[in-house]
């Protein structure tokens, strides 16, 4: 009986070593299949800003930037603007602002160029002056007239999630004012998180409607030229390269060339506010019609 013993209590061990075993692949294989779902949940979710605009509920709150910077900035670079003394060709156009066909009413009236000083003849921003910006970064404030809403909101460099839960986001691979492209500004439409206001209202954001960034290095203005509602897969207004017809297409250049600008500032967010899943992006365009260049 001893001998039966003995080796019925090794086989149990033994049974489950072999299960135990046999569980070890699968534990591995579950932990992979999570960590790849991660990654590119991370990449084409998170960190996309048409899908990261579509999750509006809270976020955790981190810290990006330092309001500082901006008044650090201004105050420690020398943002004077320089004269080129050499080729008065590279001073970029003044252009006077199209104001709306009725220019009768106080909205048409107003200005942001009012309140500025006049931009030098060929002047420029040095490069130097102008510096660069990491992930989360506060480097601008956002307002437009006549959009109570949106008035010195924050802009941070990036567009994933957490950023856009603290204002407005900055494109990666699009352009800054003064760069001359194209300048795309993400953010929420509406709730806690709603940065934009009433972008979708064309009372206000209508043709000649003025749209003012006063970045770390200097004060731009642009007035709208175009609002459209695209599908949140066309990214024609926000990508600056895409495949059209077995060819690859700039489509910031196409943008430029289209709206005749040197520099075009893209704000969008979803569409239509007040629902909680949104397939469609509302875009407004505006090309610049103040703040110089910079090299």
């Amino acid at each position: 009986m001893d001998g039966y013993y003995n080796y019925t209590k090794e086989s149990k061990g033994t049974v489950a070593k072999r299960r135990a075993v046999l569980l070890v692949p699968f534990v591995f294989f579950a932990l992979a299949v999570t960590l790849i779902f991660l990654f590119l949940a991370d990449v084409f979710v998170f960190s996309n800003p048409y899908w990261t605009a579509i999750y509006t509920e809270a976020v955790p709150q981190i810290e990006h930037g330092s309001t500082a910077y901006i008044g650090k900035v201004k105050t420690e670079r020398p943002v004077e603007p320089q004269i080129a003394d050499d080729d008065i060709s590279v001073a970029p156009p003044v252009l006077a602002p199209a104001l709306p066909e009725d220019s009768t009413t106080e909205e048409a009236r107003f200005s942001y160029l009012d309140e500025l000083p006049p931009l030098r003849e060929n002047g420029y921003i040095s490069s130097a002056a102008v510096g660069g910006f990491s992930l989360g970064e506060l480097w601008a404030t956002i307002s437009v007239h006549g959009d109570e809403l949106v008035q010195d909101i924050p802009v941070y460099q990036g567009d994933n999630s957490a950023i856009l839960s603290q204002g407005v986001g900055h494109l990666y691979g699009s352009s800054f004012p003064g760069e001359g492209g194209v300048c795309v500004l993400p953010a929420h439409v509406s709730g806690r998180l709603g940065y934009f206001g009433n972008l979708a209202d064309t009372d206000i954001y209508k043709a000649g409607t003025q749209i003012k960034l006063d970045t770390a290095y200097g004060v731009y203005v642009y007035e709208v030229v175009h609002t459209e509602i695209l599908n949140y897969t066309d990214e024609k207004f926000v990508r600056k390269y895409g495949y059209e017809n077995g060819k690859t297409v700039n489509y910031y250049d196409r943008l430029i060339k289209q709206f005749d600008a040197d520099e075009l500032l893209a704000m969008y967010t979803c569409y239509p506010a007040g629902t909680s899943f949104r397939t469609q992006r509302y875009f407004v365009i505006a090309r610049r019609i103040y703040g110089y260049s910079w090299r």
